[in-house]
């Protein structure tokens, strides 16, 4: 994955967005399996990942409330739902 980003091999790669995070995520990166880029496919129980996902990012938001006095380019990272 690493390489692959350095490489720009990423540059035009169709992507994602996450909807709990907000990320870009790549649907395909040449030599990792296709799984690993949507880890929601890889638990057993997809709804066990949902719960954990918002928890996660209840968390990233919590966090985030000590930089509250940053500029609103910065405020605007971080999860898109904290439930």
């Amino acid at each position: 994955m690493v390489s692959a980003a350095l490489s720009g091999a990423l540059d035009q790669a169709e992507t994602y967005t996450d909807p709990v995070f907000g990320l870009h995520v790549p649907l395909h990166i040449p030599g990792v399996p296709d799984a690993i880029m949507q880890p929601r496919k890889t638990w057993r129980n997809p709804n066990a990942y949902d719960a954990k996902a918002r928890d996660l990012a209840a968390r990233f938001v919590e966090n985030f409330k000590q930089f509250e006095d940053v500029n609103d380019l910065a405020s605007e990272g971080g999860p898109r739902h904290s439930t």
